[in-house]
């Protein structure tokens, strides 16, 4: 009998991709994480640094969104 394969361990970001992003800021890669029950992006090695919304399965890799509260962020872009 086959198993099926796990999930992936972040599924809101596809790990191919991953590997291919940095923090736009700091030049960091970045790391998945979970905020106010949302997904976000946050550079690897900077606990309190710029974190990035991940909306709809695409991050939003820009400063003024990382500047801003996530969850205003959500707030704004949900229609």
């Amino acid at each position: 009998m086959r198993s099926e394969p796990a999930p992936p361990a972040d599924p809101f970001i596809d790990p191919g991709a991953l590997v291919l992003l940095r923090c736009p800021l700091t030049g960091r890669p970045l790391r998945p994480i979970v905020q106010h029950g949302r997904p976000m992006l946050q550079a690897e090695g900077e606990p309190g640094g710029p974190r990035y919304p991940v909306v709809n399965g695409i991050p939003v890799l820009l400063p003024s969104a990382a500047e801003r509260d996530a969850a205003d962020f959500f707030s704004r872009t949900q229609t």
